[in-house]
């Protein structure tokens, strides 16, 4: 997710892993279908709080990994399994002391905080997920 060019690590991992390797993949990605008006209300604001450059669907992982070569051996949404996350961290940054050293740092760290809800408000209408893929190279 934090990766500048998805598409281009998981090309370049290709090359470093060995025949039957298994790559295994989890990521925030967004929902398949998402229109430009979800993307924008859910989405932009965690890609840019959470300091990514974009954010693609467990379908576009997939058929990345097939073009590189790859069979999917797994993939699954377990959004479920993590969502929790947010309601802890939430919790965390009620601490005074986290503010204080993230208006000590600046505004990207601000706004890293500040997308925690935004995450998890996007994650609870299923428009980001948590995705887990994992892909053999044939």
């Amino acid at each position: 997710t934090h990766l500048i060019n998805q598409k281009k690590f998981l090309q370049n991992a290709t090359a470093l892993l060995k025949r039957n390797g298994k790559f295994v993949l989890g990521d925030w990605m967004v929902s398949k279908n998402i229109t430009n008006s979800e993307w924008n209300e859910y989405v932009k604001p965690v890609v840019g709080g959470m300091l990514m450059s974009n954010s693609y669907s467990i379908s576009t992982y997939i058929k990345w990994f097939e073009e590189y070569g790859y069979i999917i051996s797994y993939a699954e949404d377990i959004t479920s399994h993590t969502i929790k996350t947010w309601d802890v961290t939430l919790s965390i940054i009620k601490n005074r002391a986290i503010w204080k050293l993230a208006y000590k740092e600046g505004a990207e760290f601000i706004n890293f905080l500040r997308s925690i809800n935004a995450i998890k408000r996007a994650m609870q209408n299923d428009k980001i997920l948590y995705g887990v893929i994992i892909a053999e190279k044939l």
